[in-house]
């Protein structure tokens, strides 16, 4: 979201879980791409990996996902 693309990594993080904490909708999949995108941001590769992780058991047809998750696994 916007957030990330104001380098406010942490806060975009604590609207992301707000929002994955409603639970289902549409904009599941982009909420939890971004919290990958996040931790990467704030170095936090672990969590970022962690996440990946969740994102690939719900959405694992994702090509842009698998690429990321190549990339993560070299961190």
């Amino acid at each position: 979201g916007c957030r990330i693309k104001n380098g406010d990594y942490e806060g975009a993080l604590e609207t992301i879980e707000a929002g994955l904490g409603l639970g289902g909708g549409e904009g599941v999949a982009g909420m939890m791409f971004d919290r990958v995108v996040a931790y990467e941001r704030l170095y936090d590769f672990d969590s970022a990996k962690k996440s990946m992780e969740e994102y690939l058991q719900m959405f694992p047809d994702d090509e842009v996902a698998r690429r990321e998750n190549v990339f993560l696994s070299s961190r």
